[in-house]
């Protein structure tokens, strides 16, 4: 399990980008090579169907 603290910054974008750095890192220090890919492919396949709508 991963702890993190983090300091709120006024800009709401900011801390949506720091968060996500900090769960991308999480996750691939726990999946495989083939685990990560699937991951990647899942979500340039996911950004596709939202760009189509």
């Amino acid at each position: 399990m991963y702890s993190v603290i983090i300091s709120i910054p006024k800009n709401k974008e900011e801390l949506k980008k720091r968060y996500a750095e900090l769960l991308a890192d999480a996750v691939t220090e726990e999946l495989t090579h083939e685990e990560l890919g699937y991951l990647i492919s899942e979500f340039d396949r996911r950004k596709g169907i939202k760009n189509n709508k």
